[in-house]
């Protein structure tokens, strides 16, 4: 992207909030560490857009202008083998790209090689099989990186060079010591004292420590546990380890046969589930 000239000290994306865009999947997160590694960032900040009202978020809009402009163009990449050149030639979508690398091993090296060396310096028993929250919890060295160096939100995830001198990891920073430290992670969304319906401006609130506590759905389901507990049906684990999302299910509506509504099927990779009844 950057072949002809130096890649910026601060790099910012912007995106619709696919499922490869998912700022809470640590295969997503893995991603974006490599990415802030290796092209040397004194700051990254990756932002996926709410969902639903795709229409609205400015990410979306500019695709159909992207489409169009880009048409024909090809894109530049790491030089690879002849073999996997042309696997990749006849890959469109990521899912393709996966279920060739599976069945070439070549292939499945090349790509695991392209950021090993960036991940090794944050975690060297880091592999590319760990990719569930789950697995990377056991990384104690990955784990002491994203405390010291990231910033996680349900739809956002930044990073930070730390000038911690007794880091290994981060190297001098690019930008003026001066417009560095006057950086701060992205704060969260605060409604306004005077006027709930609206949010504090952002000068206001940069730099301050902030907190997801004002996020639209964990709002909701304050709601409804304000609600009558006693008439609320609780979820099987089967369910809750499954979805991400439970609707609740009253005594009554079970009586009479009705079962939970769950959405967000729980997954590393791939798309989430529609809705569904399940019981």
């Amino acid at each position: 992207m950057y072949t002809s000239q130096a890649s910026p000290p601060i790099l910012c994306l912007y995106t619709d909030g696919g499922s490869d865009h998912r700022c809470t999947y640590g295969s997503i997160q893995i991603a974006l560490i490599s990415l802030f590694l290796s092209g040397n960032y004194d700051m990254l900040i990756a932002v996926r857009t709410a969902p639903h009202h795709s229409w609205t978020n400015p990410a979306e809009r500019i695709m159909s202008i992207l489409n169009l402009g880009l048409q024909n163009v090809a894109i530049m990449r790491n030089t690879m083998s002849d073999e996997s050149k042309v696997l990749f030639d006849k890959a469109d979508t990521l899912d393709e790209i996966r279920d060739k690398a599976n069945k070439n091993s070549n292939l499945e090296m090349e790509l695991r090689d392209c950021i090993k060396d960036f991940m090794s310096k944050v975690d060297p028993l880091l592999t590319c099989n760990d990719t569930t929250q789950a697995q990377l919890t056991r990384h104690n060295e990955l784990v002491s990186f994203m405390k010291t160096h990231c910033h996680e939100r349900v739809y956002s995830f930044q990073i930070k060079k730390c000038q911690d001198v007794s880091c290994n990891i981060c190297i001098p920073i690019r930008l003026p010591q001066t417009v560095f430290d006057s950086l701060h992670f992205l704060p969260d969304p605060v409604p306004a004292l005077d006027n709930p319906d609206h949010y504090t401006s952002f000068q206001a609130v940069y730099g301050k420590q902030t907190s997801e506590e004002f996020h639209p759905s964990l709002q909701l389901k304050v709601r409804l546990r304000l609600g009558r507990d006693s008439d609320f049906v609780d979820s099987p684990d089967s369910i809750r380890t499954k979805y991400k999302i439970i609707y609740p299910l009253c005594q009554r509506c079970q009586d009479k046969g009705k079962e939970f509504n769950v959405r967000m099927e729980v997954k590393v990779n791939g798309s989430n589930s529609k809705r569904r009844k399940t019981r």
